[in-house]
């Protein structure tokens, strides 16, 4: 068959997979979301630039969107990066021909924010998935899935960069399944542990110093780079974000967690953890972006004081 598809994404990481579908003269419309900030902006300006046919989806409002999908000429939708689950009256009226490509080896990390929750559980491997979508949450049968390695200093930047990379190769291979085979494509069920990667809140980007170990912290900077500009954390009640850090071998000397043990050439600012330590490399304030260390001596920060949770 020869598809005519319409994408649904409302995240800048689709941009690669828009310009391929564009190349492949396959592409009928892109369905965005009415989301503001710069990675949604990103895309919409991107769409408007190049004349590319897209509307804005209504949560709210099922007929609305159903009218305007009734006028693009399309056989096929797939999703990809969209933050709205889509009704049954919508994967009706593309026949259930309708693909979602999830950034997780599903049924793993089931949700809205996979790559988050995979960097701050510390994963070290992941897949893009290609299923059939179904009327619950990214539970339809699996097309294709394409495993790669998650790098322990990826962060969610460079996974995305990964993910949006690695559509393009999954994406070539559903396009020769649907010339062979149509949309009557087999599809295996999701087998294995279930796990949800929900919207992240203000209380998942934030550093419990009580009970996350150093590379808890560690992991948790690296999910938080820079979507959520860091992992949050406290210093004499000025926020901290702690973008970048490191795991230190060095004990902690029986400190509470979140005291600074040393602040100095070349170590580095050191902060002590339930079972060690770890090395602030960059932090962001409202002043700027510092190097661990040039932000202690720039804001005159002495050892033993705590960072608090």
């Amino acid at each position: 068959m020869t598809p005519k598809i319409t994408l649904f994404a409302s995240s800048s990481v689709a941009l690669n997979l828009i310009g391929y579908l564009l190349s492949k003269e396959i592409l009928a419309c892109v369905v965005v979301t009415s989301r503001i900030d710069a990675d949604a902006n990103l895309l919409l300006q991107t769409l408007i630039q190049h004349n590319i046919p897209y509307f804005v989806f209504k949560e709210k409002d099922d007929k609305a969107n159903l009218e305007i999908l009734k006028q693009i000429d399309s056989n096929l939708a797939l999703v990809f990066s969209f933050s709205h689950k889509l009704s049954t009256s919508i994967l009706e009226h593309f026949n259930n021909d309708i693909f979602n490509i999830h950034a997780s080896l599903l049924p793993k990390y089931r949700g809205s924010q996979p790559i988050f929750w995979q960097l701050k559980n510390g994963e070290t491997s992941s897949a893009l998935s290609l299923c059939r979508m179904s009327k619950n949450l990214d539970d339809g049968g699996i097309i294709i899935q394409k495993e790669f390695e998650i790098d322990s200093k990826d962060t969610y930047g460079i996974l995305t960069i990964i993910v949006s990379q690695l559509v393009l190769n999954l994406t070539d291979d559903f396009l020769e399944l649907l010339n062979k085979y149509g949309t009557t494509l087999n599809a295996s069920a999701q087998i294995g542990d279930e796990s949800k990667a929900p919207k992240v809140e203000h209380k998942d980007i934030c550093i419990d110093w009580e009970s996350m170990t150093s590379n808890d912290i560690v992991n948790l900077a690296r999910a938080c780079n820079p979507i959520f500009g860091g992992a949050q954390t406290k210093w004499k009640n000025s926020s901290i974000s702690i973008v970048e850090a490191t795991v230190v071998d060095m004990p902690n000397l029986g400190l509470k967690a979140g005291t600074i043990l040393h602040i100095g050439a070349p170590e580095g600012l050191i902060i002590s953890t339930v079972d060690s330590a770890v090395r602030v490399d960059i932090v962001s304030v409202p002043e700027g972006f510092f190097s661990g260390l040039r932000f202690a001596k720039r804001f005159r920060i002495d050892a033993g004081e705590n960072f608090s949770s």
